[in-house]
């Protein structure tokens, strides 16, 4: 039987996040109702029209069912981990889960009281800093060609714009029913598989505890949806992804992560760059040069589920399209990036990048038309 660190991970270990995900997804999916009662004893509720696509007066909160199915899924499965080959230890995982916990206390407070965007902002930077703070920083990247990479002073403010990068990916690509519980779910299934292989068990219990408590939601999130993430959800998940794959950044091969969860997040990260890009470009060319920045916080109808809702696709198919794209890349990442001792097949590898990158192109590349006027 072959001992590569891949074959010999899918162990206890794969049996931990499974338990992990279990817990995670029902904790999440039985304190939903709870959350979608607060969310209307709060008017936390989202109402149709304008940038809105749903047609029906939706509570919003859903990051609090989330947040008790991260931490029912980490408490119960943690013990299980064995972390004595050097990787991350589980103590790492609390303060993950503190500061997530405080990522969805402020996006809950958005749902409530609606904060401004520069405030959203400055608070996510905040929780970054909290996180390098308690040690979890990208301490070292890995660069094609180049080997792995010390970041030194920089790893505080690499940190820090991953966070926010992440979080606000989540939260964008959020725009129809089951797209950012979806995607998380996926993305967090594949990440948890892809950091096991990499020694990490730490990481993968916090993965997996993250796609259990999206899949979880997602049962109330689904088409039609009965309640959505809210701010206090989509930043709590993102948060999450981002932090954990920081998490193992210090550790020769476990450098690898961040780069993982970069192309599993390929799709909201893709939507997030072309909003930026897209907002800014338009201020620019409007000759608002001194408020190019504050534009690209200024929301808008171009969207990826947007321009597909507008092409003529429904908000099911849609959300579908979202997930089964994340699913490409997600396992474009497991394929691309696992040791050179694994036995994947360079043509396997070379297929799943090409399809990877044509379908990342091909939502790039979707133009919105006039939705028709009802």
């Amino acid at each position: 039987m072959s001992s590569t660190p891949w074959i010999s991970g899918l162990g206890a270990d794969l049996l931990v996040c499974a338990l992990a995900a279990c817990a995670a997804g029902a904790a999440s999916a039985f304190a939903t109702p709870l959350a979608r009662g607060l969310a209307r004893r709060w008017n936390a509720v989202d109402q149709p029209g304008g940038r809105h696509v749903h047609r029906h007066a939706t509570p919003r909160l859903g990051g609090l069912a989330v947040l008790l199915g991260l931490w029912a899924g980490a408490t119960v499965a943690m013990p299980g981990v064995d972390a004595t080959d050097g990787g991350p230890q589980p103590s790492v995982a609390w303060p993950i889960l503190v500061l997530a916990t405080l990522t969805c206390a402020l996006g809950a407070w958005d749902d409530v009281r609606s904060l401004r965007p520069g405030q959203k902002l400055a608070g996510m930077a905040i929780l970054g800093l909290g996180l390098a703070a308690a040690g979890v920083r990208i301490e070292v990247i890995t660069l094609p060609g180049l080997g792995a990479l010390a970041l030194g002073a920089a790893s505080i403010p690499a940190t820090v714009i991953w966070v926010l990068v992440c979080a606000n990916a989540v939260n964008l690509i959020d725009g129809v029913d089951g797209a950012g519980a979806g995607v998380v779910t996926v993305s967090g299934a594949v990440m948890a598989l892809f950091v096991l292989g990499l020694g990490d068990p730490v990481s993968a219990v916090l993965f997996a505890a993250a796609s259990g408590s999206a899949a979880g939601f997602l049962w109330h999130n689904r088409e039609p949806a009965t309640i959505f993430l809210g701010d206090s959800g989509s930043l709590l998940l993102g948060f999450t992804l981002a932090a954990t794959s920081a998490s193992g950044c210090a550790k020769g091969a476990a450098a690898l992560t961040v780069g993982g969860a970069a192309l599993a997040l390929a799709v909201p990260l893709l939507d997030t760059g072309q909003s930026f890009l897209r907002r800014f470009l338009a201020a620019l060319r409007g000759g608002r040069w001194q408020s190019a920045l504050r534009a690209t916080c200024v929301a808008d109808l171009g969207h990826i589920h947007h321009r597909l809702l507008f092409r003529g696709m429904s908000h099911r198919r849609v959300s579908w399209t979202l997930c089964a794209a994340t699913s490409v890349t997600a396992l474009t990442a497991l394929l691309l990036l696992l040791p050179p001792s694994e036995p994947v097949p360079r043509w396997a590898k070379f297929v799943t990048c090409a399809t990877g990158a044509f379908v990342l192109l091909r939502l790039a590349a979707v133009a919105p038309r006039p939705h028709p006027e009802p």
